[in-house]
């Protein structure tokens, strides 16, 4: 997938691996879960990110996002549910 790009460097570096999901938000912007190699340190990492174009005829840039190791990747979604939680349960 060398065609993906970042609005930064105009060049997704990491190398995608698995893409685990995606959640469309639009026609030009959605959410992107995988499993890349990090281009500076050569190890696995779990990525999330924004990604988005400017029309839904123009390829997909990847926006801002993180990375995460194994074992923050687990502590993150642990949290997430949890928040996911306490979102259902809330009076907000």
């Amino acid at each position: 997938m060398s065609d993906l790009k970042t609005e930064s460097r105009n060049e997704f570096r990491d190398r995608i691996v698995e893409e685990v999901g995606e959640i469309p938000l639009t026609d030009t912007q959605k959410y992107r879960v995988l499993i890349v190699l990090d281009a500076d340190t050569n190890q696995p990492r779990l990525s999330a990110q924004r990604w988005w174009r400017k029309s839904s005829k123009d390829e997909w840039i990847a926006g801002k996002g993180f990375k995460l190791d194994k074992n923050l990747s687990e502590r993150f979604a642990k949290l997430m549910l949890l928040g996911a939680e306490k979102l259902n349960q809330s009076t907000y």
